[in-house]
């Protein structure tokens, strides 16, 4: 389980710092639109796996929570970074 949220946190950088990279070549910053392009694929993902478990339905929608939750986090966290970067760097 530790491997597969260690995956997600990579997966929600990777895509954070494409879509931050696309907003500042086309000049627009739509953090709301990127983040629900981040978690579509994430919150997809982890009902697969869950789903692939066979475990019962209130235990696989608690753990895609979990991983939902974890991904909003990562990208808040990694969105903020990004932010804080851009401004030092265009201070």
């Amino acid at each position: 389980m530790a491997n597969a949220i260690g995956g997600v946190e990579e997966h929600v950088v990777e895509l954070c710092d494409s879509m931050f990279a696309f907003g500042v070549e086309t000049g627009v910053d739509r953090v709301e639109t990127c983040r629900q392009a981040v978690m579509a694929p994430v919150e997809a993902m982890a009902k697969d796996a869950f789903r692939a478990t066979g475990w019962p339905r209130q235990q696989r929608k608690r753990m895609v929570q979990t991983v939902t939750d974890l991904a909003r986090k990562t990208f808040d966290r990694r969105w903020a970074e990004l932010i804080a970067a851009q401004k030092q760097g265009s201070a």
